[in-house]
Formats: structure tokens, C-alpha cells, sequence
């Protein structure tokens, strides 16, 4: 494993390469000046050229762009808008988003797969109609329509949540009120696909001979279900959770601009308008990076739960 691990690593030095590229492409592409935004539409040619000058902005694209990188992993990387190091500004907008984030994924897996091994057990019960289709609306409903139905009910007809802003540290009190309907927004999804996977790859399994045979010998109904049947559909569940892990993280940008959530998503948005380019490089660059990490360890993660899959 350890050489299939260096290998991977390896190969995302040329995948975040055309990342980069990609990104730094798209923002060249944008339409609009960096120096007329910065400094306003009143501004004379001689201020905007200084700018210009200043930000290399009239250099060639190849030259902007190894500059840009040079400054990114050298740490000289600054934003135009606060005037600080990328990374730093990046970092300190992280720990709401890993808040929001880890929240989500957790309220998401302990409810979808219950539900999802319940349904599978009970199919076509009660319990099963309400949760698939329940799961129907949450990978159908977009996620900025949730987050405002769930602002108008709980925030201004009910008075109980704050409709938006960041209430500080999710173990106190007034941050877990700040928390809650945005953590539900973005693992709703989550707990749709996720459920439906799951209630999908146990009834596969729970059709095979051996589930059968372990009934037929008087094996517990709780272990047939959980040590032998779930065990065995961890792998679909595992890609898909890793996925929205993933996703969780790079893919916040609509929930924490819905909820004002002051994140790593909602500041890419911010600098987007300011056409704050460093800062967008940065963000993007810094949640592409997650992304394919993330995938990584998911990759690594198949060698654990299922001891069949070799990588040397």
C-alpha cells in the first residue's frame, strides 16, 4: 500500500498542475479590469496603471502565472482586497467551514444509514415510502430554496434560530443556534444519496445464498444484518460518503452564502465580485486540494473494509 501511496501523491503533482492552470485561465477569461474594481471607475489612467504595474496585471499570461504560483508556495501570495497573505486568509476562514462541515457529514451519516438499513430490512413499509421519498426531495430541492424555507420557518415565523452569521465556537450555546439550520441545509443531500445507496446495496445483499445459510443456522437477525449483510455493503456507501465528504467541504459556497456562514466558500464568492484574483487562485487552488485528498484516503480506505483489495 505504502507504493500505491507514493504513486497517487506523485500523480497529483500534474493533476493540481492543470488545476492551476485551469483556474488561473478562467480568471484571466473573466470579463472586467482587477485595477478599475479595486480602485473604482473614478480613478485616473495613471492610479490604474500603477495598480496594474504593482499586481503585474500587463504582464503575459505565462509570466502572471508563474509569478502567482512562485507567490502561492512561497507564502508572498497576498489578497488585493485585505491585504494579507492568501494562505493566512484562507486558513482563518477554514475553521468555520471544517465546523459547518464535519457537523453535516456526522448529523448525515447518523441519520442516512440507520434509515437506509432500516428501510432495506422493512422494505415497502411505512418507514420505507416515508424515507425514500423523503430522500427524493433532499437530491431534488436545491440547496439555497432549503436554506431559505428553513430561514422563513424557524427564524421569522417561529423566532427560535438565528436566520444567518456565525455565533462563534460550535460548543457553545449560541454557536450551536447559529449551526444547526446551516449543517442541516448542507447534509440534507447528503442524507438523500447516501440513504438511498445504502437501502440499494443491502437489499442486494440480503438476497445472496450466505445471508440465507446464516439465517438457516440460527444466527441473530442483528448480526445477520450488521456483521454480515452491512459489512459487505460498505464499499458503495464508503465511495459515495467520500464523494460528499469532498464535496462537503469544496462545495459549501451556496450554503454558507445563504446562512452570511464566514467560510472558505462565502469569502471565494466575496473575492469572485471583488475580482480579487490571488485570492480566488487561493481558494480555489486550496479546496481542489481537499477534493483530491480526500478521494486519496477514500481509495485507501477500500483496503481496510474490504482486505481483497490489493494495491502492489
Amino acid at each position: 500500500m505504502l507504493n500505491y501511496t507514493i504513486r497517487r501523491l506523485l500523480l497529483l503533482i500534474p493533476l493540481l498542475f492543470f488545476i492551476s492552470v485551469m483556474i488561473f485561465g478562467i480568471l484571466k477569461l473573466t470579463p472586467g479590469d482587477p485595477a478599475v474594481v479595486l480602485l473604482g471607475e473614478r480613478a485616473t489612467e495613471e492610479a490604474l496603471e500603477l495598480t496594474r504595474e504593482k499586481y503585474a496585471l500587463n504582464s503575459p499570461f505565462y509570466v502572471q502565472y508563474v509569478k502567482m504560483m512562485g507567490n502561492f508556495f512561497t507564502g508572498e501570495l497576498k489578497s488585493i482586497y485585505y491585504k494579507e497573505n492568501v494562505i493566512m486568509v484562507v486558513l482563518k476562514k477554514m475553521i468555520p467551514t471544517l465546523e459547518l462541515g464535519l457537523t453535516a457529514l456526522m448529523l448525515a451519516i447518523a441519520v442516512s444509514i440507520p434509515a437506509g438499513i432500516i428501510s432495506s430490512v422493512k422494505r415497502n413499509s411505512i418507514f420505507d415510502y416515508t424515507s425514500m421519498t423523503t430522500a427524493l426531495f433532499g437530491i431534488s430541492i436545491p440547496v439555497f430554496f432549503t436554506g431559505i424555507l428553513l430561514i422563513y420557518l424557524f427564524a421569522v415565523k417561529l423566532k427560535v434560530l438565528p436566520a444567518s452569521g456565525y455565533g462563534g465556537s460550535m460548543f457553545t450555546i449560541e454557536g450551536l443556534r447559529h449551526l444547526v439550520m446551516p449543517a442541516f441545509v448542507l447534509s440534507f443531500t447528503m442524507m438523500a444519496s447516501t440513504t438511498r445507496i445504502t437501502r440499494s446495496s443491502m437489499l442486494d445483499l440480503l438476497q445472496e445464498d450466505y445471508i440465507r445459510t446464516a439465517r438457516a443456522k440460527g444466527v441473530k437477525e442483528n448480526q445477520v444484518i450488521l456483521k454480515h449483510a452491512f459489512k459487505n455493503a460498505l464499499m458503495p456507501i464508503a465511495t459515495n460518503v467520500g464523494n460528499q465528504i469532498a464535496r462537503l467541504f469544496a462545495g459549501a459556497v451556496l450554503t454558507e452564502t445563504v446562512f452570511a456562514w464566514p467560510g472558505v466558500g462565502r469569502l471565494a464568492v466575496n473575492a469572485i465580485f471583488r475580482r480579487d484574483e490571488p485570492l480566488v487562485f487561493g481558494c480555489v487552488l486550496i479546496l481542489s486540494v481537499i477534493y483530491v485528498v480526500v478521494n486519496l484516503m477514500v481509495d485507501l480506505f477500500y483496503g481496510i473494509i474490504n482486505p481483497r483489495i490489493r494495491y502492489e
